[in-house]
């Protein structure tokens, strides 16, 4: 998917209009086959998901255009600590194109535009160059502790 508002560009054989925006929350059938790893570690049917609910679980979420590359929206919410990093690092990092903030879409099927209030979220953002493995705010982040509070805690139930 694509928001409409990402006027962005990418090279290849000339300049030309990048072609998505969204990326989906690793925790959410990131590995959609058993013989994935951590294939147990993500969730796959919406009547599975408890702590959050589906209504406060993000499926989708708008990513910033120095951020995104796979399909996956990665993060240290959870069991994992990915590439080594700690907790309160920002892993891929969301757009901030609408307001300071991003779109994210929820496991029952709604909505929500979130604006960002850390400064230390929109100086990551205005940062040169590539903007993955981020350390958030030192002490606690609220941007991070929100984003967290909107992924599945513990590994499904089998």
């Amino acid at each position: 998917y694509k928001c409409p508002a990402d006027k962005t560009t990418v090279l290849d054989k000339g300049e030309i209009p990048r072609v998505r925006s969204v990326s989906m929350n690793m925790y959410m059938n990131f590995r959609s086959s058993p013989e994935n790893g951590d294939y147990d570690k993500c969730w796959h049917k919406v009547a599975d998901i408890k702590n959050p609910s589906a209504s406060d679980a993000f499926v989708f979420i708008d990513e910033h255009t120095k951020s995104i590359q796979q399909s996956a929206f990665g993060s240290n919410a959870g069991t994992w600590a990915l590439f080594g990093t700690a907790k309160w690092t920002w892993i891929s990092f969301p757009a901030t194109r609408h307001n300071n903030g991003t779109v994210l879409s929820f496991a029952d099927g709604h909505a929500e535009s979130w604006r960002w209030v850390e400064d230390n979220t929109m100086k990551i953002s205005e940062k040169p160059g590539w903007i993955v493995l981020q350390p958030g705010q030192r002490g606690g982040d609220r941007d991070l502790q929100r984003l967290f509070n909107a992924i599945p805690h513990t590994i499904p139930v089998k």
